[in-house]
C-alpha cells in the first residue's frame, strides 16, 4: 500500500461521523427489483447464468432482467475486450431500464481490466509524487468499477475520480448517475450463489455475532499512523449503535480463525488470509481486511482476503483488484454506518468508497440491508415462529390436531429462509402429511428416536440393527416418509429393487415431489421392469438438477428400445460420475446391444478400474469381469481376452473368497476399535510389484519380530491374519488374497503388558502383489522367497 506525503493526505479527509450518523434501523429500504435491479451474467459459463436465475428468484427479479453477455472465462481481460464484450451489450441492456440503480455481476463475470497503455505510467513532466507513481495515467482497473460509471461515458479511463457520493448520507437513486455495483462471486459458483441465500437469512432473523477490529497501535504521526487512526473511527460508529467491539491494537498479526462468533471484522495487513484452523463466519457477516492486493484474485480461498472471506462464510466484503493507495481502499467504517442506518450494502458501499473508475470491489447481494427501518421487530417474531413453532406443531400432531399443526407449519414454511439454529420443519411436514393419510400410534418423538437409531445404525454399517429401527418406526407411524425411504434404499442398495418399490411408493403417497425420492424410486421402478414410469420421474429429478438418475434414465431409455437415446445420456453419466458402475455397465450393455461389442469391452475394462468399496459390491465386480470377457470374445479380442481369463481364474480360488456380511462387519469393528487406540504410529508405505500375469491383488505379509502380531485389513475384502512371535521358524510369511480397492491397514504387536497400533490406508490395484513383513524393529521389508 503506497504512502502518502501531506498533500496527497487531504484527499482523504473524513466526513463528519457526526452529520453522517443516525439512528440504528432509521432508514427503510426503498428497492424496486423489476425496475432497479439488472443480474449481469455470463453466458459462455453455464454456471454464471445459473447464479444469476437463483438470485432472481430470491429476489423476485423478473428474469427479463438478466443481462446475458459473452466473454471470458477468467478473472482478467483487456480493455478492448470489455468495451466489446462487456460494456456495449450492458449499456444497450440498460436502455430497457432507465430507473436501473443496481447492477449485479455474477460469478463468471470478470473483475479486473489489464493496462492497456503502459508507456505513459510516471510521467516525467510532473513532480514526483506517489500519485504520479501509482495513480496518474494508470489505465487498469476494476470492472465493476467502470460499470459503476456507464452513466457518465465522457471521462477519461486514466487515473481515478473523486466520488461526489463519499461520505453523504442520502438515499441514493438514478439521478445520482451512479450505478451501485456490487458481485455475486468467490472461489466456486455454489459460494456466489450462497450469498444471497445468506444475505435473505440474516434480514429475515436479524444478523447476531461479535464485532472485532484490528488495528496495529501507530502512532498518527508515523507513515501509516493516519490509516490506523482512520480505522479506528470504527470504534465510535460501534458505539453509537450500542454494538460491543473487541480491538486488537498491536503489531502482532490477528489470527482471524480465533476470532469467535465473528460477524463483522475490519482489519489490516497482512498479505494472505492468516487462518490457521477451521473457522466459519457468522450467517450475515461484513468483514474486511485493508491490503493493497486483498482482492488481486477472488476465487481462491487460502490467496489474498476476499476470496478466502467468502471461502471462510462472509455474506458482504470488499477489496482492491489493484494497488489502490489507502485513498482507494473503501472505508469500512462508514459502511457499517451506513448499514447500522438502515441503507443497502450497495448504497453503504458508494458512500464508502472515495475514488471512481479505480481498483475497489464489492461482493455480495447490493440489496441486502439487515437493519433497514421496521425489520428488528419482525425478525424477533420470526426467530420466535422459527425455533418455538415446530415443538408448539409437535405437540398438536401428538394431540390429532392436524389442522393446527399444519397451520404453524405453513407459517414456518413461508419464512424467506430456514433458520439456522431451529429445527428442520420437514420432518414434521413430512409426518403431517404421513397421519392425514394414515393415523400413528406413536408421538413424533418416539418415531424420530427410531428413525434416528437407524441412521446411526447405517452409518456403522449395521443393516441389521438399522432395519430394525426403521421397522419399529413404521409400527408407531405406517406411512412415515423417512423410515420408508430408509428401508427402500437398503434394499436397492442390495439390488432388491422390487421389494424396494412397495416402500418408496409409500413415501410418493405421503410426497412424491420430494426430491429424496425421485431419484431412487425412479431407478426402482426401471429395475422391476416398469421402465416406462421411471423414465418421466427421472427426467424430472435431472431437469430438476439431480444428475444422480442419470445412469438409470440412460438404462430405462435402453430397456424402452430408444438406442441412441441410451448412449447419449449413459455418457452423460459417466462423464459426471466416473464411479458409477452401474452406469459403465448399462453403457457396455447399450453398445452390445448396438452390435458395437469392441466398444463394449472398452466400456467394461473402464468399469472394472472401479474398484469395490465393500463386500456387497464384490458380486457385481465379478459381474463385470464375466461380461468383459464375453464382449471381448464377441469381438474376437484374443490377448485382451486371454488376460481377462488370468482374472476370472482367481475368483475360483479359495484364497480370493470374500467374507460373509457378518464376518466382514465383525472384522470392521475390531480393525476400528484397534486404530482407534491412543498413540499410534503411521505405517509406512507398502512395497508392490507387478504380478508376472494379470490377477487380483495378493499381499505377501509376515512376522520377522519376537513379539505376536495381528494385521487387520479393513476394505471391501476386510481380512484379520494373526502372526505368533517370530522363533526362527519356517513359514514366517504367508500370502493372502485381497480384491482390488482401498484398505485400512491396522497392525497390532503385543509386547508383554505393552500394545503397539501401526496404521495407514493403502490402496491395493489389480495386478499387483505387495510385500509387508514386520522386521524385530517394527519396519516393513518385502518378504523374502
Amino acid at each position: 500500500m503506497g504512502r502518502f506525503p501531506a498533500a496527497v493526505l487531504l484527499l482523504v479527509a473524513l466526513p463528519s461521523l457526526a452529520r453522517a450518523q443516525g439512528g440504528l434501523g432509521s432508514v427503510d429500504r426503498r428497492v424496486d427489483p423489476a425496475r432497479q435491479v439488472v443480474v449481469i451474467v455470463n453466458e459462455a459459463v453455464p454456471d454464471s447464468v445459473a447464479v444469476g436465475l437463483h438470485y432472481c428468484r430470491r429476489r423476485s427479479i423478473p428474469e427479463a432482467n438478466l443481462c446475458r453477455v459473452r466473454t471470458t472465462d477468467r478473472e482478467v481481460l483487456s480493455w478492448p475486450e470489455f468495451r466489446e464484450q462487456v460494456q456495449k451489450p450492458v449499456t444497450r441492456f440498460l436502455e430497457k431500464f432507465p430507473d436501473a440503480l443496481f447492477l449485479v455481476p455474477c460469478w463468471g463475470i470478470p473483475s479486473r481490466i489489464s493496462e492497456e497503455n503502459a508507456e505513459n505510467d510516471d510521467p516525467k513532466d510532473e513532480p514526483e509524487s506517489t500519485v504520479r507513481t501509482f495513480v496518474t495515467n494508470r489505465d487498469y482497473a476494476c470492472l465493476d468499477a467502470e460499470l459503476a460509471l456507464l452513466p457518465r461515458p465522457a471521462r477519461a479511463i486514466e487515473g481515478w475520480i473523486e466520488s461526489d457520493l463519499y461520505g453523504r448520507n442520502e438515499r441514493i437513486t438514478a439521478a445520482h448517475r451512479l450505478f451501485l455495483v456490487s458481485r455475486l462471486d468467490g472461489l466456486t459458483a455454489g459460494i456466489a450463489r450462497g450469498l444471497v441465500d445468506k444475505a435473505i437469512h440474516a434480514e429475515t432473523f436479524g444478523p447476531a455475532g461479535e464485532a472485532y477490529l484490528d488495528t496495529r497501535g501507530l502512532d498518527k504521526a508515523s507513515p501509516y499512523g493516519y490509516t490506523d487512526e482512520e480505522m479506528r473511527l470504527t470504534l465510535q460508529v460501534f458505539a453509537a449503535y450500542g454494538w460491543a467491539i473487541h480491538h486488537e491494537d498491536t503489531e502482532e498479526e490477528q489470527d482471524v480463525s480465533s476470532l469467535k462468533n465473528c460477524l463483522f471484522y475490519w482489519g489490516w495487513y497482512a498479505g494472505d488470509w492468516n487462518g490457521r484452523q477451521p473457522f466459519t463466519f457468522r450467517t450475515g457477516a461484513v468483514a474486511a481486511h485493508l491490503h493493497s492486493c486483498a482482492a488481486c484474485s477472488i476465487r481462491t480461498e487460502t490467496r489474498f482476503w476476499v476470496g478466502p472471506l467468502l471461502s471462510h462464510g462472509v455474506t458482504c466484503t470488499t477489496g482492491t483488484v489493484y494497488e489502490p493507495l489507502t485513498a482507494g481502499f473503501p472505508r469500512m467504517h462508514l459502511i457499517y454506518d451506513r448499514l447500522f442506518q438502515g441503507y443497502t450494502w450497495g448504497e453503504a458501499t458508494a458512500m464508502g468508497n472515495q475514488m471512481l473508475s479505480w481498483m475497489a470491489v464489492f461482493v455480495g447481494d447490493p440489496l441486502y440491508a439487515p437493519f433497514a427501518k421496521g425489520l428488528r421487530e419482525t425478525q424477533a417474531a420470526n426467530r420466535d415462529l422459527a425455533t418455538a413453532g415446530p415443538r408448539k406443531a409437535e405437540m398438536l400432531l401428538d394431540s390429532g390436531d392436524l389442522d393446527g399443526a399444519a397451520a404453524i407449519l405453513r407459517d414456518i414454511r413461508a419464512l424467506p429462509a430456514a433458520f439456522e439454529e431451529a429445527a428442520d420443519p420437514a420432518f414434521l411436514l413430512r409426518e403431517l402429511a404421513a397421519r392425514r393419510l394414515q393415523p400413528a400410534s406413536g408421538t413424533v418423538d418416539s418415531v424420530r428416536t427410531a428413525c434416528a437409531e437407524g441412521r446411526a445404525a447405517a452409518l456403522n454399517a449395521d443393516t441389521k440393527a438399522a432395519t430394525a429401527a426403521f421397522e419399529r418406526a413404521l409400527k408407531l407411524s405406517p406411512l412415515n416418509f423417512d423410515a420408508n425411504l430408509s428401508l427402500g434404499l437398503f434394499l436397492l442398495d442390495a439390488d432388491r429393487a422390487a421389494q424396494a418399490l412397495p416402500f418408496f411408493d409409500k413415501c410418493a403417497r405421503v410426497d412424491p415431489a420430494d426430491p429424496a425420492l425421485q431419484v431412487p424410486w425412479g431407478i426402482a421402478l426401471g429395475a422391476s421392469g416398469k421402465f416406462k414410469e421411471a423414465i418421466p420421474i427421472l427426467e424430472n429429478a435431472v431437469a430438476g438438477g439431480d444428475p444422480g438418475g442419470l445412469g438409470a434414465l440412460g438404462d430405462c431409455y435402453l430397456r424402452a428400445g430408444d438406442r441412441p437415446r441410451a448412449i447419449a445420456t449413459l455418457k452423460d453419466a459417466v462423464a459426471r460420475f466416473p464411479k458409477d458402475r452401474k452406469a459403465w455397465a448399462s453403457l457396455a450393455r447399450a453398445h452390445r446391444d448396438s452390435g458395437d461389442d469392441a466398444a463394449a469391452h472398452a466400456v467394461l475394462m473402464e468399469a472394472v478400474q472401479i474398484y469395490p468399496e465393500s463386500v456387497l459390491d464384490i458380486a457385481a465386480y465379478r459381474t463385470l469381469w464375466k461380461d468383459a470377457n464375453v464382449a471381448a470374445e464377441r469381438a474376437k479380442l484374443k490377448k485382451e481376452r486371454e488376460d481377462i481369463i488370468w482374472v476370472l481364474k482367481d475368483f475360483d480360488l479359495p484364497d480370493f473368497a470374500p467374507p460373509t456380511q457378518g464376518v466382514w462387519l465383525e472384522i470392521n469393528r475390531q480393525a476400528d476399535a484397534a486404530r482407534a487406540e491412543a498413540g499410534a504410529l503411521v505405517l509406512g508405505s507398502i512395497q508392490e510389484q507387478a504380478l508376472k500375469v494379470p490377477g487380483l491383488p495378493r499381499l505377501q505379509c509376515g512376522n520377522l519380530s519376537p513379539s505376536p502380531i495381528v494385521l487387520y485389513l479393513k476394505g471391501p475384502c476386510s481380512r484379520v491374519v494373526r502372526f505368533p512371535a517370530f522363533a526362527g521358524q519356517k513359514g514366517a510369511s504367508r500370502e493372502v488374497g485381497i480384491w482390488p480397492g482401498e484398505y485400512d491397514v491396522v497392525l497390532v504387536v503385543q509386547k508383554g503388558g505393552e500394545k503397539t497400533t501401526i496404521v495407514g490406508t493403502t490402496t491395493f490395484h489389480l495386478h499387483k502383489e505387495y510385500g509387508m513383513t514386520v522386521s524385530p524393529g517394527l519396519g516393513l521389508e518385502f518378504p523374502q522367497r
